[in-house]
């Protein structure tokens, strides 16, 4: 079984991204500006009755105050969670050049109340600042985690108010009416609907699932009860896929995603990924229809292992990440350190071109947050192992190194090799390492995200900025 990876949800999300292929170029490197704006300094006891820092964060979103907003899966350390049960946090620019960002703890979890505990992904707003998102255990007997709300106060400096809108809860009244164990952030809606998915299923639903997607409605009336459907389960054993441990993507007439493992390929063969497309029912009370767009065939050639969300161009195309595949390199879990992939729709279905195969210590390896796309096109993200700078994986024949930002640049010849770029390759020093959360691209161009780890204030990860 592949070692799986913190996760991180969706933001403004890049992947990552390096260029050649089938050209096997050295990627290119040019003079960026790095900078840690943050170190977490996690959960260890302040004193004074003062609560610990938030500890290895997800990924960022930008609030509707200008402030970045984040979840970490750690901090606040309680009963059985000793790196912490997760926090929301918000980190604030200086108020004058050259001072220092200022950092929040918003909400701390209790794994022992509804609201669960390790919250995931990329928190999602509302127009009126309330803040969204999911957690991945806790809450109870089922430890299946939740989904929240969290509302601003009405006067500055007061405390946010959490309300839990749903609790996983797979095995009441029957075991397959819930979902289990999200690993990845929640999407909105133009009505305000919040749709998710859940990562477990055959420990959770005593063997009927192996995933899960849900919907919740708003009430007509503030303050009423949110509508929870599970809209979509996936049939263990895992032949129309198996682990979700992306988020959901709006596309061309429906929600798409990606399963880690299985698919069908054929006379009962199962693959080893598979990205898919969710419609919904013309008719109220009819089932979601599901697509599988593409089906890796488990070979080191192709890309296999699907984690991270997927993006569209304008023109219908879709970009995502494998977290192996791409050539016959062996980063710890088989053939393959990761890859950069697109999905173009024709007449005869979909089809598939490897745009950057990852290795390893060149360019990085396991590419594990989101892509972003800006409006030249080109595509950004991160690995969280390669790269060739620090030790972050010790098992056997793990990558060298601890992650690197990229860039892959579409050519300007048309089925011409894409043009990849390393921003910046991480030492788990004190710029951190594992950034497996996505990126954030502001109006100046300037890249943010997060390091899961870092060698400073104990290891707990960091908030950086790219200045390209």
């Amino acid at each position: 079984m592949m070692k799986r990876l913190a996760s991180v949800g969706n933001v403004i999300s890049f992947v990552p991204v390096l260029a050649i292929f089938p050209a096997l170029a050295c990627p290119s490197m040019f003079s960026q500006e790095f900078s840690v704006l943050y170190s977490f300094s996690g959960p260890a006891y302040a004193g004074n009755g003062s609560y610990a820092d938030a500890a290895l964060p997800g990924g960022l979103v930008a609030g509707p105050d200008g402030d970045f907003y984040g979840s970490a899966a750690g901090g606040y350390i309680g009963y059985g969670y000793p790196d912490g049960q997760g926090a929301i946090y918000r980190l604030s620019p200086p108020k004058e050049e050259g001072g220092k960002w200022t950092e929040e703890v918003i909400w701390r979890f209790d794994a022992s109340k509804p609201e669960g505990a390790d919250p995931v992904g990329v928190p999602v707003f509302d127009p009126e600042g309330n803040l969204y998102g999911v957690t991945q255990s806790g809450g109870g007997y089922s430890d299946c985690g939740s989904v929240f709300e969290l509302s601003p106060p009405s006067k500055p400096g007061a405390a946010w108010t959490e309300t839990t809108l749903h609790h996983f809860w797979p095995s009441a009244p029957t075991p397959e009416n819930d979902a289990c164990q999200p690993e990845s952030g929640l999407i909105r809606g133009p009505e305000g609907t919040l749709y998710g998915t859940g990562y477990a299923g055959e420990e959770a639903n005593n063997g009927t699932s192996v995933g899960d997607v849900f919907k919740l409605t708003p009430p007509a009336k503030k303050g009423g009860k949110w509508n929870y459907e599970l809209i979509y389960q996936f049939p263990y054993p895992g032949l129309g896929g198996e682990w979700i441990d992306s988020g959901l993507t709006f596309g061309p007439g429906g929600l798409y995603g990606t399963a880690l493992y299985g698919g069908d390929l054929g006379n009962g063969v199962a693959g080893c990924g598979v990205v898919f497309k969710l419609t919904s029912p013309a008719k109220e009370g009819d089932s979601w229809t599901k697509t599988d767009l593409y089906t890796a065939a488990c070979r080191s050639s192709d890309p296999w292992g699907f984690a991270t969300d997927v993006i569209f161009d304008k023109l219908g195309n879709l970009y995502g990440t494998s977290f192996y595949g791409g050539s016959d390199v062996n980063c710890g879990e088989g053939p393959g350190c990761g890859t950069v992939f697109e999905l173009s729709p024709g007449a005869h279905g979909w089809t598939e071109k490897t745009l950057l195969a990852f290795h390893d210590e060149r360019d990085g390896a396991v590419p594990c947050s989101s892509l972003l796309m800006d409006a030249k096109g080109n595509l950004y993200g991160t690995t969280c192992f390669g790269g060739g700078e620090g030790v972050c994986a010790t098992y056997t024949d793990a990558p060298a190194g601890c992650g690197v930002v990229f860039k892959l640049a579409p050519p300007t010849v048309k089925d011409k090799a894409w043009t990849e770029t390393v921003f910046h390759r991480f030492a788990d020093g004190a710029d951190g390492g594992k950034p497996a959360g996505a990126l954030v691209l502001d109006k100046e161009g300037n890249f943010y995200g997060t390091a899961a780890i870092s060698a400073d204030d104990g290891g707990w990860g960091t908030v950086f900025k790219i200045k390209p």
